[in-house]
C-alpha cells in the first residue's frame, strides 16, 4: 500500500529483516487499516487492542512519531480495514460482529454508522469510474452453522452508495501532488 510519497508499507507479525525498512517502536498484535489523510499523517488500528492511531509521519525520513489515539474501545466489533473519502472521513469495517462500517473525522470523532447484512466486515474502498461505490469485504471463516443460518451473507462482497465520493488511493511508487485537506 503505497503513502503520499510513493513508499511500500508493509506490517509484519514476526520481526521482520528488510533491507532499508523503517520500524516503528510501537508493537501492535494484529495490524489493520493504513490511510493517509494528509502526507505527513498516517491512520492505522491494532485490531486486538481495538485502538485506532494517528501517527505524524515525517517527510524526509518516513519515520512515525506523536502518536495519538483516536478512538479506542469502540462497542461494536474490533477495527479492521478501512479507506477515506474525498472530504478526508474515514470509513472503517467493524468486523468480529461489528456488522457495520464506522464513518468518522480523521480525528476520532464517531459521525454516523452504516449497517450491514454481514456480521463480519473486514475492509472497504472506494471505485467506481467516479469511486462512488464503497465497497465491502466480509470473512466467513470459523463460523458455525447457525450462525451462518443467522447470517448467510457473510463472505460476501456488498456495494454501498454513500453520497460520498473516495479520495483517489496512492500507489506505490507514484507520488501524490496534493493531500486531500
Amino acid at each position: 500500500m503505497g503513502d503520499h510519497y510513493g513508499s511500500l508499507s508493509v506490517t509484519s507479525i514476526s520481526e521482520p529483516s528488510l533491507n532499508g525498512a523503517t520500524d516503528c517502536e510501537d508493537r501492535f498484535e494484529i495490524t489493520n487499516t493504513f490511510v493517509w489523510p494528509s502526507s505527513e499523517q498516517l491512520i492505522t488500528a491494532d485490531t486486538t487492542k481495538n485502538a485506532l492511531f494517528r501517527y505524524r509521519v515525517d517527510p524526509a525520513t518516513g519515520l512515525l512519531s506523536d502518536r495519538r489515539t483516536l478512538v479506542e474501545g469502540y462497542g461494536r466489533g474490533l477495527l479492521d480495514g478501512s479507506c477515506l473519502d474525498a472530504e478526508g472521513m474515514v470509513w472503517n469495517a467493524r468486523v468480529v460482529g461489528g456488522a457495520c462500517l464506522m464513518w468518522m473525522t480523521a480525528e476520532g470523532e464517531v459521525v454516523d454508522v452504516a449497517e450491514l447484512r454481514c456480521s463480519w466486515p473486514t475492509s472497504c474502498a472506494f471505485a467506481g469510474p467516479d469511486l462512488s461505490t464503497l465497497f465491502v469485504t466480509s470473512a466467513r471463516f470459523t463460523m458455525m452453522v447457525d450462525h451462518l443460518a443467522m447470517y448467510p451473507q457473510e463472505g460476501g462482497l456488498f456495494a454501498v452508495s454513500p453520497g460520498v465520493r473516495g479520495a483517489p488511493p496512492n500507489r506505490f511508487g507514484q507520488p501524490v501532488s496534493a493531500d486531500i485537506d
